[in-house]
C-alpha cells in the first residue's frame, strides 16, 4: 500500500495551556514537520493529491490553484494508562516562505488572518501522545465555513476518533470532490522523534471502460442499485486501520452516471465508493440503453443488471469493461483490479 508520510519532529509539551507551562524547559523543542513522500492509490476525475506539490498548494476563489495547503491534527495524551485527553486540536498550514509545515489558526470572523501557533512535547516519557490526522481541512474552493470536505465528518470527542461519510450519489458530483484521507500514529514519546504520519486512503474507486458496443446502441445511465453509501468509520483493534464498523438500512442508495457518450473507452469518470461486500441482496450493477433491435427504426429501451462482482476493498481501483457488442442475448464485462502489482479479471453475465 502506498501511502502519504509525513515525519513530525521534536515533539514536546503544549505550550499554549497556562497549566502545561510546567513541561516547559531551556531545551525544549517546538513540533515541525516535514513530507517526505506523497503517492496516490487511485486515479480519480475526483481530485487527488498526486504528488507533494499539490498536497501543499492552496485553493483559490473557485477551487483554481490547487486543492491542499492544509491538514489537521488532533493528538491526545495518556500518563500512566489513565484516560486520554484531547491535548492538540489544530490545522496545520504549508507556509511558502519557510519551505514547512506549521500549526495554524485561521482568522475568526471580523479577523483580517490567521496566526500561527507553537506546541511542545513532554520531557517526561511517561506522557504518550496518540496522533490522528486527516485532510483536506478546508472544501475545495477553500470555504472558511467548511471545516472538512463536506461529505465527511470527523467526531474527535471520542478517543481514538470516529468519521462518517455520506457520498454523493449523483456521478456529476463527483468532479467536485476532493479524496478524504487520515493518519493515525500512538503512543509516542520525545524519543519517537520523528514521528510517522502515513495517511490511509478509507475509500475504493470505481470506473467503466467501453469496450465494444452494437452499431446505434445509446447508453442513457449506468450505476450500482442500493450501494452502500453513508458509513461512519472507526478503528479496527487489529490495526491502526479505520473500517465501517456498521450499516443502517436507510444507508444505501443508486449511484447514477448519466449523461455519458457511448464511445468507446473510458465513460464518465472515476467514481469514489465505500467498500461493501458483493453478496448483499439489491446491490448490482445496472445499465439503461436504447438499441434497434427489429431494424425498424425505433429505439426501444433496455435495462439489465448483473452482480457486482468483486467485493470492494479500499484502496483498489475497480474498472468495468463493458462488452455491448458480441452477444444478442446480453451484456457482459470484466472487473479489473488494480493493486500495483497484480491485476484480476472476473466475467459477469448480464442476462
Amino acid at each position: 500500500m502506498k501511502k502519504l508520510v509525513i515525519l513530525i519532529f521534536g515533539i514536546a509539551a503544549f505550550s499554549l495551556l497556562s497549566s502545561c507551562e510546567k513541561w516547559r524547559t531551556g531545551d525544549e523543542m517546538e513540533i515541525t514537520f516535514t513530507a517526505e513522500t506523497f503517492v496516490p492509490q487511485v486515479e480519480t476525475r475526483a481530485h487527488l493529491f498526486e504528488n507533494m506539490e499539490s498536497f501543499k498548494t492552496l485553493a483559490l476563489a473557485g477551487g483554481a490553484g490547487g486543492y491542499g495547503g492544509y491538514f489537521h491534527v488532533d493528538a491526545y495524551y495518556t500518563y500512566n494508562n489513565t484516560s486520554p485527553y484531547l491535548l492538540i486540536d489544530s490545522d496545520l498550514l504549508y507556509y511558502e516562505d519557510g519551505g514547512s509545515w506549521r500549526f495554524y489558526e485561521p482568522p475568526q470572523q471580523g479577523q483580517q488572518s490567521g496566526k500561527f501557533l507553537t506546541y511542545y512535547w513532554p520531557n517526561n516519557d511517561n506522557y504518550k501522545l496518540d496522533f490522528f490526522a486527516y485532510a483536506p481541512r478546508y472544501a475545495a474552493d477553500y470555504s472558511r465555513d467548511k471545516l472538512y470536505q463536506s461529505y465527511v465528518s470527523v467526531d474527535n470527542a471520542l478517543i481514538p476518533p470516529e468519521f462518517t461519510v455520506d457520498l454523493p450519489v449523483d456521478g456529476a458530483d463527483h468532479n467536485e470532490l476532493v479524496e478524504f484521507m487520515y493518519a493515525y500514529t500512538p503512543d509516542q514519546t520525545k524519543g519517537s522523534n520523528p514521528v510517522n504520519l502515513e495517511f490511509q486512503h478509507p475509500f475504493a474507486a470505481v470506473s467503466f471502460n467501453l469496450k465494444q458496443a452494437r452499431v446505434g446502441l445509446e447508453i442513457e445511465e449506468l450505476g450500482f442499485h442500493e450501494m452502500y453509501k453513508r458509513g461512519t468509520y472507526s478503528k479496527n483493534d487489529k490495526n491502526n486501520l479505520w473500517s465501517v464498523k456498521s450499516w443502517e438500512a436507510d444507508d444505501t442508495a443508486s449511484l447514477s452516471i448519466k449523461n455519458i457518450s457511448t464511445s468507446v473507452g473510458q465513460l464518465g469518470g472515476t467514481y469514489l465508493v465505500l467498500p461493501q461486500s458483493k453478496d448483499r441482496d439489491g446491490f448490482v450493477f445496472y445499465i439503461k440503453y436504447l438499441l434497434d433491435e427489429n431494424n425498424d427504426g425505433k429505439k426501444d429501451p433496455h435495462y439489465r443488471t448483473a452482480s457486482i462482482g468483486l467485493d470492494w476493498e479500499q484502496g483498489k481501483k475497480y474498472t468495468y469493461n463493458l462488452d455491448l457488442g458480441s452477444s444478442l442475448d446480453g451484456v457482459y464485462f470484466t472487473v479489473s483490479v488494480d493493486q500495483w502489482d497484480k491485476i484480476y479479471d472476473h466475467i459477469i453475465p448480464i442476462e
